[in-house]
């Protein structure tokens, strides 16, 4: 099905898999002649993930949320019992939980980047627990380094370039509510008079130092801000970016949104924008970095942090000429 313009799709782009099922399919993309579990449900779930990687999945296991017994107790044995739940418990999650192949495949790289721990975990073997052969080979290391590729580097930097112009030759444009703060971490970065290949930062900084009352329209998702076009995860036809960090960068959207007073698709010019932006956000905390780390999704921004924010909103009051009494200081 098509997917609507930053839309969900998740009532019909859905499929159910045994976690196991999804360990066992990235052995076969990695090369694996057979696997544990059923070769038809692995290669067709192999096959599904290879057509979108972004569909979604839901683990299912023997147990619900709960640990009652689910119809697939009968139609496991303890051993494929063992081997979902040692899975999840390894990523911090439960049955049921639902994410896109693409991001456990992220969760697994992260949490689990080899298999011997849970397909061969037994010391000793015995009837019904045997090892699987394929544990101490490279197959599912090198099948979910593969299983869910990246956006080609011609296209990302064709997209990179004419985004790029388009940028150059507007009148106004569009940004995603938390990249107004990217762009100060850009500025007070190791190379902020430098250009990035994942998006557009520099570009749009440059637009705004051109013309600082160029009337900018403050809106919520990546879909139409400028930033993002040649991100390795956008998806300009879902206007989407599939990146385990969705929900943390929706989140940060409307924290920008409430401290700023605005509503998105609020249209000022980026002078006041950059006035509220000094004024109300001295620093990341609680936006862009918590003290404590919790779960995958709500990992601090990894290229952010309170002394290179700090160094950009010093830059962007000395590009503007705020007053003490403008911001507050």
């Amino acid at each position: 099905m098509k997917r609507g313009f930053e839309g969900s799709d998740l009532s019909e782009n859905i499929i159910e898999a045994r976690p196991g099922e999804f360990f066992c399919a990235c052995c076969k993309n990695g090369g694996a002649e057979c696997t544990a579990e059923d070769p038809e449900k692995v290669d067709a779930l192999l096959k599904r993930i290879k057509e979108d990687q972004n569909v979604h999945v839901v683990f299912k296991t023997a147990f619900d949320d709960a640990g009652a017994r689910t119809e697939l107790y009968e139609k496991t044995t303890v051993a494929q019992r063992k081997r979902d739940l040692d899975i999840l418990r390894d990523m911090g999650t439960i049955p049921e939980s639902v994410r896109t192949a693409k991001i456990w495949a992220q969760l697994m790289e992260e949490f689990i980047p080899n298999c011997s721990k849970i397909c061969a975990p037994f010391k000793e073997e015995h009837p019904g627990y045997k090892n699987c052969s394929n544990a101490d080979k490279d197959f599912y290391a090198e099948g979910l380094k593969s299983l869910c590729p990246e956006r080609d580097k011609c296209e990302k930097a064709c997209v990179k370039e004419s985004s790029c112009k388009a940028l150059a030759d507007a009148k106004e444009f569009s940004i995603r509510a938390h990249h107004l703060m990217c762009i100060l971490c850009h500025r007070g970065g190791s190379a902020p008079d430098s250009p990035l290949i994942e998006d557009n930062l520099y570009e749009a900084w440059l637009k705004i130092v051109e013309n600082h009352d160029i009337p900018v329209t403050v809106i919520e998702g990546p879909g139409n801000c400028v930033i993002c076009p040649p991100c390795y995860a956008f998806n300009k036809n879902t206007g989407l970016c599939f990146v385990s960090c969705s929900l943390r960068d929706r989140k940060r959207d409307t924290d920008v949104f409430s401290i700023l007073g605005i509503q998105p698709g609020d249209t000022l010019p980026a002078r006041e924008i950059y006035r509220r932006i000094c004024k109300h956000i001295k620093n990341v905390k609680g936006i862009c970095h918590f003290e404590e780390r919790r779960g995958f999704e709500w990992k601090n921004c990894g290229q952010i942090t309170d002394t290179r924010y700090i160094r950009g909103r010093e830059d962007a009051i000395k590009t503007f000429g705020f007053t003490e009494e403008e911001i507050g200081d």
